[in-house]
């Protein structure tokens, strides 16, 4: 029978994370002035999570149209993000993070980072993939009392000042119904 010993045993909440031979454990550092997309970062987020070379992300960033930072932390499967406080009159405006991994493609991660910029390239690739176009006849679900209403798409990228969505939050279509109304 083989012996337990400390690297073959662990608790029931504890797993490796990599093995660390001939791995290289290196940090990706990035600055950028622009601001993310909530959206286009989110997906961003998402992404780096699947990346089983990640150890540990940290960083703060400027979301469009938001006048809070946003800080996010990551160590393997555990994150936290949210919106804290504003960014002062006089400070650098920015996004400046690391990722902490083994064998990571620094080149990659700042291509796939730079994808979720807020910026007039990205915006133009997020329309040209949406479904529908601007004049397109759709049908929107409204809720269970009025279900389904015609309409036409309007506007791509659409936001409000005020509304009961997230800060920075983009819908991708406004649409006119045949009612008039405007969602």
């Amino acid at each position: 029978a083989a012996a337990a010993t400390s690297d073959s045993v662990r608790g029931p909440r504890e797993r490796r994370r990599y093995e660390p031979r001939d791995r290289t454990v290196a940090a990706v550092d990035v600055d950028v002035a622009d601001p993310v997309d909530l959206g286009l970062f989110q997906n961003w987020l998402r992404g780096l999570g699947k990346n089983r070379d990640l150890i540990r992300v940290k960083g703060v960033f400027a979301v469009k149209d938001v006048p809070d930072r946003y800080v996010f932390s990551a160590v393997d499967a555990t994150s936290s993000g949210c919106f804290a406080e504003p960014w002062e009159p006089r400070e650098k405006k920015g996004c400046r993070f690391s990722l902490i991994g083994a064998n990571l493609d620094r080149q990659a991660l700042r291509a796939d980072f730079m994808k979720c910029l807020a910026t007039d390239e990205n915006y133009k690739k997020m329309i040209a993939n949406l479904r529908f176009k601007i004049g397109d006849a759709v049908e929107c679900r409204l809720d269970e009392e009025r279900g389904w209403c015609r309409g036409k798409v309007i506007r791509h990228l659409y936001k409000e000042d005020v509304w009961d969505r997230p800060p920075g939050f983009v819908a991708p279509y406004q649409v006119r119904l045949d009612t008039g109304m405007l969602i």
